[in-house]
């Protein structure tokens, strides 16, 4: 059961990285329609993804109490005390799971520096058409305040 759980983790974080990498895509191509719907599939993989991990845990709680460790029992622990095709089968899928995390953390971390990195330069372009709205305000409570009370519309055509 622990087993078939990790497997399907393993699926949709990978899915997940995948739908982030595309979100970057779509970004940088401004194909704001199709954009809306990948955040909609990664809303629905990340809540299921929760669940998932949660049902992983309870399932490994339970083995763990099963296999007599405490608590404070870890996973290579647990596993230690496996049968030998079992225990290695779940140490393997320990490691896909881990190495599937990081590659949704760093898909996380393109994403939020390709963001920031097209926040910065348009503030750059900004500052430069119009110098009035150039720098920080601050209200007599230390908050940042815009130096213009207009909104600005950015429209660009190809």
């Amino acid at each position: 059961m622990l087993k078939g759980l990790m497997v399907k983790e393993v699926s949709l974080l990978a899915r997940f990285a995948a739908r982030q990498e595309e979100v970057i895509r779509l970004v940088a191509k401004s194909e704001w329609l199709k954009l809306e719907k990948i955040l909609s599939e990664l809303r629905h993989l990340s809540t299921q993804i929760e669940s998932l991990e949660e049902e992983r845990n309870a399932r490994f709680c339970s083995l763990r109490g099963a296999a007599g460790l405490g608590e404070e029992g870890s996973f290579l622990q647990l596993v230690a005390r496996l049968q030998p095709p079992t225990g290695g089968e779940l140490l393997d899928l320990h490691r896909k799971l881990k190495i599937a995390v990081i590659r949704v953390k760093g898909s996380c971390g393109r994403l939020e520096y390709f963001v920031q990195s097209l926040s910065d330069s348009l503030t750059r372009v900004l500052e430069e058409i119009l110098p009035y709205r150039k720098g920080k305000l601050y209200q007599h409570t230390g908050r940042a305040k815009a130096a213009a009370g207009e909104s600005i519309v950015i429209d660009k055509s190809y």
